[in-house]
């Protein structure tokens, strides 16, 4: 039972501010989990290290107040109600992947705490919401920024998809795409959809391989992007593949049946700003390994939150509401972030492509203009 009262301040002016992170740290993604901890405690190290955020004229450190979600939504929301209730959380960063953000962002809502969700992308996060926020950009967002570069950039005009249906992300990925795609006058000549556990695919992508599609969308998780990417050629499917950015970089590298691929992320240490690079020197510097999208979302995440308490020059959880949904122009490792009339940035998305075993920068897609 939720027993939110609109602000989890203590009384203590000197106390440490107590925000809670939430990721998967058993299962399958526990790797994914540990790298999105990574960028979150680094922000939070750094801004200890320079005395803490100043509220009310008094310098508190933050501690970090960490659960772990097993990638399950019922043990996501578990952990979210204690940090809500015992831990007495002033805002939340996670979860970060969309089926356990969706029932965490339903409690922060009715907990009245903010949350900011790094990189879940299902427009559910945050759809009718005031306190949830997210520095990644909408499913949707990536598809049509997706679509359109395939169309334009690439000028191909027939495309296939494969996606898991019991996986939002997935699924809303490859719809989006597909009307998006259609709607610019090229087609999706093929739409196979399989269900998460599944390891053959040769039946759907023997489909696809006889559909003539110049390229085929793959919004999946990566370990079944690696099994399919694999299947695909042994059938002699040449076409190019294209992705989101639930594929991780780190399992797909070296893959010879992704080369060429690309794929929508949300950053990439070469996009070139002052910020990314600085992030990238303290990240090496301290875990001597590069970090990926997740490290870096998740340091915006903890920089944004900082600089709210900051201006708001308080912990309140409306005053904080507030602070981020006017948030404009705030440069973080990933890009310039702003907030206009919900929880869902305003950002470009970022094109990388598959070459010679590793993902590379190719270009920028910048947001459309508002209707």
């Amino acid at each position: 039972m939720l027993t939110g009262c609109g602000s989890n301040e203590t009384t203590e002016p000197t106390a440490p501010i107590r925000i809670g992170f939430l990721s998967s740290f058993s299962g399958e993604a526990a790797a994914y989990g540990k790298m999105d901890l990574s960028g979150v405690e680094l922000a939070v190290e750094q801004l200890n290290r320079a005395g803490g955020l100043l509220v009310e004229g008094q310098r508190r450190p933050i501690e970090l107040v960490v659960r772990d979600t097993g990638a399950l939504p019922e043990q996501a929301l578990e952990g979210a109600l204690e940090l809500f209730n015992r831990d007495r959380i002033v805002a939340l960063i996670g979860p970060f992947n969309s089926d356990t953000a969706i029932p965490v962002a339903v409690a922060a809502e009715q907990a009245r705490v903010p949350m900011i969700s790094p990189t879940a992308t299902h427009p559910d996060v945050t759809a009718g919401k005031q306190f949830v926020f997210r520095v990644s950009f909408l499913d949707a967002s990536q598809a049509r920024a997706l679509a359109r570069f395939v169309f334009d950039e690439l000028n191909i005009r027939r495309v296939a998809s494969l996606f898991d249906m019991a996986t939002p992300h997935s699924r809303n990925v490859a719809e989006t795409f597909q009307r998006e795609f259609e709607g610019l006058g090229a087609l999706v000549v093929a739409s196979e959809h399989y269900y998460s556990g599944e390891k053959n695919f040769t039946s759907a992508l023997e489909r696809i391989r006889v559909s003539d599609a110049e390229a085929v969308l793959l919004p999946n998780l990566s370990y079944d992007v690696l099994l399919q990417s694999q299947q695909a050629r042994e059938l002699g499917l040449e076409a190019t593949l294209l992705g989101s950015d639930s594929w991780s970089k780190n399992v797909l590298a070296g893959e010879p049946g992704v080369q060429g691929a690309y794929i929508s992320d949300h950053w990439h240490p070469d996009i070139g700003n002052v910020e990314s690079q600085q992030f990238l020197v303290a990240y090496q510097t301290e875990y001597d390994l590069p970090p990926g999208g997740g490290a870096a979302l998740g340091f915006d995440a903890v920089g944004m939150l900082g600089r709210v308490i900051e201006s708001q020059n308080s912990l309140d959880s409306e005053a904080l509401r507030r602070g981020l949904a006017e948030l404009d122009g705030y440069r973080g490792v990933t890009g310039s972030i702003s907030y206009e009339g919900s929880g869902d940035p305003i950002r470009s998305t970022v094109m990388l492509q598959y070459l010679d075993g590793e993902a590379v920068f190719h270009s920028l897609v910048t947001p459309e203009p508002p209707e």
